[in-house]
């Protein structure tokens, strides 16, 4: 199955909107690329999780980042995906706490359609939004 190398997560606020952008490199073995050429397409889904101790928890499921078709073929070098939504702050709030910043991370699935599979997932960076 492709890895995800690099993945990054940015997040800037202004007047209560966050832009995410999501970055990271997909990376396809010889034989992936060779079915990309053949007509296998790949996908990236995203799920946007708060991180409490270092560790991911649920996801936030009021967010709705749309899935991304990746291009891969042979011969065609591994290229960046870039990702940006705009979601309303309110929708990231995962410390309930007045005054608690809340810790993001986003988890990266590349899915092939031929066969149907997916890989487990990586982790972005974590990123903070401190509280309004």
């Amino acid at each position: 199955m492709p890895t995800v190398t690099s993945p990054n997560l940015t997040l800037s606020e202004s007047n209560g909107i966050v832009t995410m952008t999501i970055v990271f490199i997909p990376t396809f073995s010889n034989f992936e690329q060779e079915l990309g050429s053949l007509g296998c397409t790949y996908d990236a889904h995203y799920t946007v999780h708060g991180v409490d101790g270092g560790v991911p928890g649920a996801e936030l499921t009021a967010v709705d980042i749309p899935n991304m078709g990746i291009p891969v073929s042979r011969g065609l070098p591994s290229i960046p995906v870039v990702q940006s939504v705009r979601v309303a702050r309110t929708l990231l709030q995962e410390d309930p706490a007045a005054g608690d910043s809340d810790e993001l991370k986003v988890k990266i699935v590349i899915h092939s359609h031929v066969p149907p599979e997916f890989t487990d997932g990586d982790y972005t960076d974590q990123e903070v939004l401190t509280s309004a």
